[in-house]
């Protein structure tokens, strides 16, 4: 069964988000078959376009998908590598290659990895929370990424998730949690608001922001079991966007029948094509998941 939880709160159609889904898909194949950056960075954007429709109406496809896009960030050294990695469920670290002096990008995604860790249980709790005992920074305040969310958002729920893991108390989450989660839906609340386009799917805010599932793998690892009383006690309001990514990472990491289509290495899943007027719909955006081009 899809999660037509999440799509009903999304106010999405099942039916318009699998066509985009397969298009984006298809395209980002094609795509990634040419050597040209431009055209690398345009597949990283559609596979995971694709990985985030999948999310909501086939989950056990969306891994397959978000390892494909991770395997193209990486290559072009862009630190979403990282984000791609935690929603395809990877334990191993994604190369993307570092910058210096080290962007709010870089600093958001090492929290949200290291939390993932720590959620999983391949970190030490100590030791990460050591990790992340640095002085604090204005710096920190900066926006990060697509959704613009303050880095020390991620450090605070980073942190959190360490400290609820040592005391085995889910309160500990109860700030950083809720707070991260509200600032990260905004655009997607915002960009509800033009139900035309939303709906159509032709606006710059993908279905499933991969940021916000990946604060939702690490949120589930960090809370299971759970049930939506854990998530009112935490103060993530009843049947809101906020949930969306906790209920879809449960899907990914418990479906229904037990399996998944790949795993986070897996083969590329086959895409069967979408429509022309759906191709018109997943046109990459020129934002942070597409590096600029640098000049020689």
């Amino acid at each position: 069964m899809p999660p037509t939880q999440a799509l009903t709160v999304l106010r999405l159609d099942a039916r318009d988000v699998r066509v985009t889904a397969q298009t984006a898909d298809g395209y980002g194949s094609l795509l990634a078959r040419t050597s040209e950056p431009g055209n690398q960075a345009r597949a990283a954007t559609m596979k995971i376009r694709a990985a985030a429709c999948w999310c909501l109406v086939s989950p056990p496809r969306a891994p397959a998908a978000f390892a494909e896009a991770r395997l193209l960030y990486a290559g072009l050294g862009h630190p979403f590598a990282i984000a791609a990695a935690i929603c395809a469920g990877e334990q191993e670290s994604p190369a993307a290659g570092a910058r210096q002096p080290m962007a709010p990008e870089d600093r958001a995604y090492e929290a949200l990895w290291l939390a993932w860790r720590v959620a999983s249980r391949m970190t030490a709790v100590d030791a990460a929370l050591a990790m992340l005992a640095r002085p604090a920074h204005d710096r920190d305040w900066f926006p990060a990424g697509q959704l613009e969310v303050p880095v020390r958002l991620y450090l605070e729920f980073a942190s959190g998730v360490a400290l609820a893991l040592r005391s085995g108390d889910s309160s500990e989450l109860a700030r950083s949690l809720p707070r991260l989660l509200q600032r990260g839906t905004e655009p997607v609340r915002m960009a509800m608001a033009d139900q035309y386009r939303w709906q159509a799917l032709a606006t710059g805010v993908m279905p499933v922001e991969p940021e916000l599932l990946a604060i939702g793998r690490i949120a589930h690892r960090t809370l299971a079991p759970w049930d939506e009383d854990t998530l009112t006690d935490l103060g993530i309001p009843l049947g809101s966007v906020e949930r969306t990514p906790l209920w879809i990472a449960r899907m990914l990491e418990d479906p229904p029948d037990g399996t998944l289509s790949a795993g986070p290495e897996g083969r590329p899943l086959p895409s069967a094509p979408g429509d022309e007027n759906a191709a018109a719909r997943v046109q990459p955006r020129h934002d942070v998941r597409e590096p600029p081009a640098t000049s020689e």
